[in-house]
C-alpha cells in the first residue's frame, strides 16, 4: 500500500505536504474502557495505567483491541492527558482499537455529545506499530469518517491530542459497523472468452455497458503516459469491414476510460495499441476515448478491452462502438457547451483535428507539456472542426485545452 501522509481537519480537509509534515511512523494502542450499545450493552475495562503520566494507550502494545459487528456501536472512552509525540511527526496521539471478523462499512465518529473533535486525523491504521506503509484513508464528512468494504481484521484510531482543537482529558470516540453490500455480479464478457461482438459501421451505434464488477484479465499498460494502478476490464470483438477502424468509447460520470486493441486469438491476444487521451475533471464530466488503427485486415476479427481507470468513478458506465475510417462521435450528443469537442488522431504526428459540437463562439486553444509550458497558443472563432498544426511538436504527452466563455475543458495529447 502506497505511504499517506496524514490529513487533519479543521472544519475542512486539509492535506499537509511532505516537505512540510512528517508522515506518521509509530503504531496504535488502547482504549481504557469501551462499551458495546447495539444491539446489546456491556463495558470493559481496564486500569488506567498512566505510567507516570502517559496513558496506557500511548504506545501500540496497550490496546485492546474490541469487536466490532455488523448494526453495532462501540464507543471508546479514554484520557489522552499526557499523551507523548509520536516521533518523527510532531502529532500527539493516543490509539483505539477494534476489530471485524466479516466485511464491514465502518464509520468513526469524533461528534459524540460532550466530546467533540473538530481537528483529527482521517486514517485507520491497518498494523502495528508500522503507520506509514499501513494506512487506510477514509472519507470525510464534518466530524464523522467513513471507511468501506473493511475486510476482516484488526483497526487501529489515531486519537490526536491538539490543545487547541482536540478535548485534552476523557474523550469518547464511537465505531459503527454495517454490513458491506453484496459484490455486483461479474459481466458476461469479463474474459476474453465471453466477448460482446460489436458490428463496424459507418457511423457511431453506441452499445452501453459497464465494468461494475469486473476482474482483471491482463494487468494494466502504460499507455500516453499514464498507467492505471489496476485493470478491472471488459471485453469486445468486431470483425474488421474497413483497413481503418475507429473504436470510440464514451465514460460517463467520471468514467476514465482506457481502450486497448488486439489482434490474434484470446488465448495468445497481441496489443496493436491503446487510447487513454481524456480524464474527467469533474464527477458527472463525460470523457471520450477514441483508438483509430490503420493496416487491419479485412474479415479479420479484432479484441478490443476497456478498463475505468483506477476503477474510481461510481458506475462505471460507458458507451462504446467500432467504426469505419478515423475518427467517429461517440458521446459528443451528450455532451454540452464547452466539454463537447474531441480530438484527432491521438495519438498522431502533424496536423490534428478538434472537433466541436457546442455553439460557435470565440475560443482560446493552449497546448502545455509536461513541465506546463505553453507549446502552442491561439484565439479563434470554434466551430465544428478546427484545424490544429502541431507538427513543430516534439514527440511526447501534451495537454489541450480550450477556454471558451469563462469556462475550460482538457483533453491529453500524444504526439507521435
Amino acid at each position: 500500500m502506497k505511504n499517506i501522509y496524514a490529513t487533519l481537519l479543521t472544519g475542512t480537509a486539509l492535506l499537509l505536504a511532505g516537505a512540510t509534515q512528517a508522515q506518521l511512523s509509530k503504531g496504535p494502542g488502547s482504549a481504557t474502557t469501551f462499551q458495546s450499545v447495539h444491539p446489546t450493552s456491556h463495558s470493559i475495562s481496564q486500569p488506567n495505567d498512566t505510567r507516570g503520566g502517559v496513558p496506557a494507550n500511548d504506545e501500540c502494545g496497550g490496546a485492546v483491541a474490541q469487536n466490532l459487528a455488523a448494526g453495532a456501536t462501540l464507543s471508546f472512552s479514554g484520557d489522552n492527558t499526557g499523551a507523548t509525540v509520536d516521533a518523527p511527526t510532531t502529532f500527539v496521539i493516543v490509539w483505539e482499537s477494534f476489530i471485524t471478523t466479516e466485511c464491514l462499512d465502518v464509520v468513526i465518529n469524533y461528534c459524540v455529545t460532550g466530546s467533540e473533535f473538530t481537528n483529527f486525523l482521517i486514517n485507520l491504521a491497518i498494523q502495528c506499530p508500522d503507520f506509514v506503509t499501513g494506512v487506510l484513508t477514509g472519507a470525510n464528512d464534518a466530524c464523522t469518517l467513513t471507511f468501506t468494504d473493511l475486510p476482516a481484521g484488526t483497526y487501529y484510531i489515531p486519537v490526536m491530542v491538539d490543545a487547541t482543537a482536540t478535548p485534552v482529558g476523557p474523550y469518547t470516540i464511537e465505531a459503527t459497523g454495517t454490513a458491506c453490500p453484496p459484490p455486483p455480479p461479474v459481466p458476461v464478457n469479463d474474459e476474453c472468452a465471453g466477448a460482446i461482438s460489436l458490428t463496424s459501421t459507418a457511423a457511431c451505434s453506441p452499445t452501453p455497458f459497464t465494468t461494475n464488477g469486473a476482474t482483471e484479465t491482463l494487468p494494466s499498460i502504460l499507455c500516453a503516459g499514464f498507467t492505471s494502478p489496476n485493470a478491472n476490464d471488459v471485453w469486445f470483438s468486431f470483425v474488421a469491414t474497413s483497413t481503418d477502424q475507429t473504436i470510440g468509447v464514451a465514460g460517463y460520470n467520471a468514467a476514465d476510460a482506457m481502450v486497448e486493441l488486439f489482434e490474434g486469438t484470446c488465448a495468445a491476444p497481441v496489443s496493436l495499441g491503446c487510447a487513454d487521451a481524456t480524464f474527467p475533471a469533474t464527477a458527472d464530466e463525460t470523457t471520450t476515448e477514441q483508438l483509430i488503427q490503420g493496416g487491419l485486415t479485412i474479415g479479420a476479427t479484432y479484441w478490443v478491452r476497456v478498463y475505468d481507470y483506477a476503477h474510481t468513478s461510481v458506475e462505471h458506465n460507458f458507451d462504446i462502438c467500432v467504426t469505419e475510417g478515423a475518427g467517429n462521435n461517440v458521446g459528443i450528443e451528450e455532451n454540452s457547451g464547452i466539454a463537447a469537442w474531441s480530438i484527432f488522431p491521438n495519438p498522431g504526428a502533424g496536423i490534428f483535428n478538434l472537433q466541436y459540437t457546442g455553439a460557435s463562439g470565440a475560443a482560446g486553444i493552449e497546448v502545455f507539456d509536461v513541465t506546463g509550458r505553453v507549446v502552442y497558443n491561439e484565439r479563434t472563432s470554434l466551430s465544428a472542426n478546427h484545424t490544429m498544426d502541431l507538427s513543430v511538436l516534439s514527440s511526447g504527452n501534451y495537454t489541450v485545452r480550450v477556454t471558451m466563455n469563462d469556462q475550460r475543458s482538457e483533453q491529453r495529447l500524444v504526439v507521435k
